[in-house]
């Protein structure tokens, strides 16, 4: 079966790109790492040398010179985040405070029991526990890098942009996302940025795009390109930064569904998020063809890739239906197989171009746009969620996995229709 819509937005997308919005975002702090016992006190007379997280201590003893450093304490123990900071061991009288403990694996683990020192030697003072909770919604302080290059050759070859952590010593699950119909691969820059910060290799890509006759697998094409490109022959640029064993597909409107239909065909999507995504044909004359079939319900009894979909109340409204009730987010997450990990998030008044980091675009005004409170909190809520989402299944962050699946969603301000009656009431034709 194949679904069509008037594309007015396509139109008006020829006039006039978007331009992508610029935000800045600040890490979290790790907690801090349990302290080690305080060592033995020596019989030398050097002063008590450095902890490898704290300061050891130098008093000299009361006769004679002070002992030298004691052995250093075993680490506090943690459950999540960065590495913490040790805790110093206390001078006792006659000899040195014994090295810091190491630093514990993760921070929020339990501060370190204080140790007894030997003869001469003092307290370990215990270390401080507790630290910060799985937060999606702020990324580490991270810089990062960017490589814009092509998936073609020659001056009009498909662009591709890709985002990571710089100086990555280890190479990082990769997300391909693919832009909307007659959009371009900075135009969701803010959002790709945030999802880097948490360790991801993140490429932009292009597709061939045809006014009047779209075709849909064109995304398709466009990431199998990037992950040959970023897998197999990386730009020296770049490196071997991308894990090709953990790849997820993500995009928006059409590419949204380029995604989807991505994780039918790719063994190697392990995880996939479609923003808005629209089984329609976006071009303003519709023209029966096979390069446009319908995904939902059709094929998508045969995705394996786990999948989170957003969708948008206002996309079916206004002077543009811009995700059409027949063929948005709802027909995707319906015909998911019950068997699979996904969600489904609806978002309340948010528009279908609001996904994109400048909604003020020309093309942008033929979709019904919801206030800027909503849209603000909207962005967080999707950022927020894609990171737990990929955490959860290409890292198995037990964390993200329990973020996801809190009732109502955790989110800062966005009014969200989450699954139950008021979904299906939404959903229904």
């Amino acid at each position: 079966m194949v679904k069509f819509e008037l594309g007015w937005l396509v139109l008006a997308g020829v006039l006039a790109g978007c331009t992508a919005e610029t935000e800045t975002f600040s890490g979290g702090t790790g907690g801090s790492g349990g302290a080690g016992q305080a060592g033995v006190a020596g019989a030398s007379g050097e002063a008590g040398a450095a902890g490898e997280a704290g300061q050891g201590g130098s008093s000299a003893g009361a006769a004679g010179e002070s002992g030298s450093a004691g052995e250093a304490g075993a680490a506090g123990s943690g459950t999540s985040g960065q590495a913490g900071e040790g805790g110093a061991g206390q001078a006792g009288e006659g000899g040195a405070g014994g090295e810091a403990g190491a630093s514990g694996a993760d921070p929020g683990g339990a501060g370190g029991v204080a140790g007894q020192g030997g003869a001469g030697g003092g307290q370990g003072g215990g270390g401080a526990g507790g630290g910060a909770a799985f937060d999606p919604e702020e990324p580490p302080a991270v810089e990062l890098s960017t490589w814009k290059g092509k998936l073609t050759p020659g001056f009009q070859g498909l662009d591709i942009v890709v985002t990571w952590p710089k100086g990555a010593s280890s190479k990082m699950p990769l997300v391909l996302f693919a832009h909307g119909f007659q959009l371009g691969v900075s135009d969701y820059d803010a959002t790709l940025q945030h999802l880097a910060r948490f360790g991801y290799v993140v490429a932009s890509v292009d597709y061939a795009s045809n006014f009047l006759d779209q075709d849909h697998y064109a995304p398709v094409d466009s990431m199998k390109l990037a992950i040959d490109l970023l897998t197999k022959t990386p730009p020296a640029e770049v490196g071997a930064v991308a894990d090709a064993d953990k790849i997820a597909a993500m995009g928006h409107s059409l590419g949204a569904k380029g995604a989807i239909w991505a994780a039918l065909d790719l063994p190697q999507i392990k995880a996939l998020i479609a923003l808005d995504p629209v089984d329609d044909n976006p071009s303003p004359f519709p023209i029966p063809s096979p390069k446009r079939p319908s995904l939902a319900p059709e094929q998508m009894g045969d995705l394996k890739a786990p999948a989170l979909y957003f969708g948008a109340q206002l996309s079916p409204t206004g002077f543009q239906a811009c995700a059409p009730k027949s063929s948005d987010a709802c027909s995707f997450a319906a015909s998911t197989p019950a068997a699979l990990f996904s969600r489904h998030y609806t978002l309340e008044q948010f528009g279908h171009m609001q996904f994109l980091d400048n909604s003020s675009c020309l093309s942008c005004s033929a979709c019904a746009k919801g206030p800027a409170p909503q849209e603000a909190a909207g962005r967080t809520f999707v950022r927020a969620q894609s990171v737990a989402f990929l955490e959860a299944q290409l890292k198995g962050n037990p964390d993200a996995l329990a973020y996801l699946q809190s009732s109502p969603p955790t989110a800062s301000g966005a009014n969200v229709i989450f699954d139950g009656t008021e979904q299906q009431a939404f959903c229904k034709p």
